[in-house]
């Protein structure tokens, strides 16, 4: 279904059966900061514990879906726990309501 380049021509006939996603860091700050200040990522959401309320959640995913998308590209992975959302579902109303806005605002992501 793709074209097969490089590798002399020797591309995957089916799926793998084990995928390894990089797991990038956050920047748990609501807004891009000073360059040489020293802040501590989180790689799962609901492990940043600057992330109190749905609006600081929300700014949070727009800071890094900024840095992601205008600088290099490298896909944003969302990773959290699922008990995240049922102890805090006003945290799941808020991760829903900042992915409609993404793609009804960005023709090119998904």
């Amino acid at each position: 279904p793709h074209a097969c380049h490089g590798n002399f021509q020797k591309c995957p006939t089916r799926s793998y059966g084990v995928w390894e996603m990089v797991m990038n860091e956050f920047d748990p700050r609501e807004l891009p900061g000073d360059s040489t200040e020293q802040v501590s990522g989180c790689v799962m959401l609901d492990s940043c514990t600057e992330i109190r309320t749905p609006d600081a959640l929300y700014n949070v995913l727009t800071h890094n879906f900024i840095r992601h998308y205008e600088q290099n590209r490298a896909p944003m992975g969302l990773f959290m726990h699922a008990a995240w959302f049922n102890k805090s579902p006003e945290m799941l109303d808020a991760l829903e309501f900042w992915i409609d806005e993404i793609l009804a605002t960005y023709n090119n992501v998904y």
